[in-house]
């Protein structure tokens, strides 16, 4: 038989139940982001940002191997020209990303999206901002050389060349090298060049779209990825794309352009880019919590979850 416990032992244990749930309260709240969503400790982005940059220098290390020892392979090939315009592509870039961003962060907050409660934040009270601000940024340096190198380069770039040679065994890459004499050669070259041009749109479109597919699904299982998410990622690879055709071929506006566009988002704005965790924003922000609002500022994932993105990307 069990013994009937005492009012005061009863008394006693209710307040040290009490007492527990309020040392889990003050836990929960000492452990409590601070601001909207998703954010990792300064120790843990240095562990992070170490990882991407060596991604990053192991990708660049890997292209240039590989281009110097195969002769049908430059760096130029991958769009890394050696070129005066590296510094000028980068911040063009940088700067169209950011500017994007900016944009659409001000529109949310007219629209009553999202709000501002505060500035210059990190997860962890004892860490400095602008340290982390610091990791943050080498975090986003090497996801945008990986990224911009292993889809934009490889893949969509090659991916070009890969189209053309596979598909079109009668593509002439130097009709502007026959000589014109009469009217027959006229119509040939014409034809010619009208064949050319047709498969080189055939191998871009289909490049495109190849990149464009794997940049979304490499995000499929960041942190509250959605089908919307995915279409909006797939047009961002679209964009990204137009990136590399507008610089000729280059890489380099379109790394300054992803890097501009995360670090603003993420770190400047205090938006949760991609579902990828931060450890700190210059600009605290809160979600509106009320119902079907979610749609619009994105959620877990960010602004790239949000109805406006897509037209952000292509803008």
């Amino acid at each position: 038989t069990q013994s009937k416990q005492s009012p005061v032992e009863t008394t006693s244990n209710a307040l040290s139940i009490t007492q527990q749930t309020q040392i889990q309260q003050k836990k929960r709240q000492k452990q409590k982001q601070p601001y909207y969503l998703n954010h990792a400790r300064g120790s843990t982005r240095i562990r992070q940002a170490s990882q991407r940059i060596a991604a990053a220098i192991g990708t660049l290390a890997a292209t240039y191997v590989m281009c110097s020892i195969s002769p049908l392979l430059t760096v130029s090939d991958i769009g890394l020209t050696p070129t005066t315009h590296i510094l000028s592509d980068l911040m063009i870039g940088f700067l169209i990303g950011s500017s994007v961003i900016l944009v659409l962060f001000l529109f949310e907050l007219s629209m009553g999206w999202i709000a501002i409660i505060g500035y210059f934040q990190t997860v962890e009270p004892k860490e400095k901002v602008a340290i982390n601000f610091s990791w943050d940024v080498l975090f986003h340096v090497g996801v945008a050389i990986n990224e911009e190198i292993m889809l934009r380069g490889w893949m969509f770039v090659l991916g070009v060349r890969g189209v053309l040679t596979s598909f079109f065994s009668h593509y002439h890459f130097h009709t502007d090298e026959i000589d014109v004499d009469d009217a027959d050669t006229n119509t040939t070259t014409t034809n010619t060049t009208t064949d050319n041009n047709n498969a080189i749109f055939f191998a871009v479109i289909t490049s495109i779209l190849l990149q464009s597919t794997l940049f979304s699904l490499l995000h499929f299982h960041s942190p509250g990825s959605t089908a919307t998410s995915l279409i909006n990622l797939f047009v961002g690879g679209i964009a990204a794309s137009f990136n590399v055709l507008a610089a000729n071929g280059s890489l380099y506006l379109g790394i300054g352009w992803h890097f501009g566009w995360n670090i603003t988002m993420g770190h400047v704005l205090g938006r949760s880019t991609s579902g990828i965790p931060m450890s700190c924003a210059v600009v605290e922000v809160i979600p509106n919590p009320k119902e079907g609002m979610e749609k619009w500022h994105g959620g877990m994932f960010g602004m790239e979850q949000g109805r406006l993105v897509s037209g952000a990307y292509l803008a």
